[in-house]
């Protein structure tokens, strides 16, 4: 190509973000006096704080000692009794009994309306009926999991891997 040609294509617009960034690297470049730096500390702090403020929206606002509660549960269960105040007596409160009929490992294909996938389901492996029930009902975590298994966060990774895959495969 020609730089005829090259300058006629339409420049791509900058984003907000990006032209911050050039703005930023050119204060660094450009600081030769002290107040030039205290200017792009003042630049870098203010990044910092909008950046742990982002961060904090997404942290759990209760500190590591204390135990976290049910849905919808008090802190002090003085006026309504603790087992009322859990997940599945609301549930049960509520009519969804198959909820809680269901609620085990073992009956993981009950918990689904497809059939195929529930004969599926039905045909595993009580190890892999488990490990899918606390991967994908409980939603816990991989290392989670480990430890109730005794075993690594990787291998349970892999058997996940290896269970959907077979499923896709019967599917």
């Amino acid at each position: 190509m020609k730089d005829d040609e090259i300058n006629n294509f339409p420049q791509r617009k900058l984003l907000k973000r990006e032209m911050d960034a050039l703005a930023l690297k050119r204060l660094e470049d450009a600081a030769r006096t002290e107040n030039d730096f205290l200017n792009v500390i003042d630049w870098w702090d203010r990044l910092d704080r909008n950046r742990e403020r982002r961060e904090r929206y997404h942290e759990i606002g209760r500190d590591s000692t204390s135990v976290p509660l049910e849905w919808g549960a008090g802190e002090d269960y003085r006026v309504i009794p603790s087992s009322v105040g859990q997940v599945f007596w609301q549930e049960m409160m509520k009519g969804n009994f198959l909820d809680l009929i269901f609620n085990c490992p073992l009956e993981i294909h009950e918990l689904v309306e497809d059939g195929e996938l529930s004969i599926i389901l039905r045909n595993l492996k009580d190890e892999y009926k488990e490990l899918l029930y606390y991967l994908a009902v409980r939603m816990y975590s991989t290392a989670y999991v480990g430890r109730l298994f005794g075993q690594t966060d990787r291998n349970i990774r892999k058997k996940r891997a290896a269970i959907l895959n077979k499923i896709r495969k019967q599917i």
